[in-house]
């Protein structure tokens, strides 16, 4: 991760960040926590795969890092997601969209989810979503691996915080999905 960006400074109160190991079906447990409970959805991989899609002049480098299943280095991360904050947020500028976020403070929950490599692995390579077309083996152990990685220090910071919840080892995604549904109806 950038060193400029090593620190989570932007995460409105009464908002939830799930991490989740690649493969572990994030994806589908976020379209049912906006079903139900009516939540903003941002998925970074979609919003990269659209603007590769889109041939974007501005974004033309991202087709390469997509197709090497490279990560997409952090600035530009924040620069997509202000975009689709912004977009989905109303006409707040950035600027006090920060300051309101700052003045709120930090996370109320931060889920984690970790899942054993080879399940991860499985449900990877058997996804076929549409705009990945470059699922392999040799991507998933690369992501999988800068995950394993940079991860412990993203942990240890929420954790800090005292906002991490930690599911270690659940695999099972209506385990997950159980679980994170009987958080939500909590808070």
């Amino acid at each position: 991760m950038d060193e400029q960006y090593s620190r989570v400074e932007v995460l409105p109160r009464n908002h939830s960040l799930l991490i989740y190991v690649i493969g572990s079906g994030k994806g589908t447990l976020c379209k049912l926590l906006v079903q139900d409970y009516h939540c903003h959805h941002i998925s970074v991989g979609d919003l990269l795969r659209g603007l590769r899609d889109e041939q974007n002049d501005q974004y033309l480098h991202i087709k390469d890092y997509i197709e090497e299943g490279k990560l997409v280095p952090t600035t530009t991360i924040i620069d997509i997601l202000k975009h689709a904050i912004t977009s989905k947020l109303g006409t707040y500028s950035i600027r006090e969209l920060l300051a309101k976020t700052r003045q709120l403070g930090k996370p109320d929950l931060v889920l984690y989810f970790d899942c054993d490599r080879k399940i991860a692995l499985h449900r990877y390579l058997t996804r076929k979503l549409e705009g990945r077309l470059n699922d392999n083996e040799g991507i998933f152990h690369r992501r999988h691996e800068e995950f394993e990685r940079l991860n412990p220090a993203i942990l240890d910071y929420y954790r800090d915080l005292g906002v991490l919840i930690d599911f270690q080892r659940i695999a099972a995604a209506t385990g997950q999905r159980n679980a994170v549904m009987s958080i939500f109806r909590l808070i």
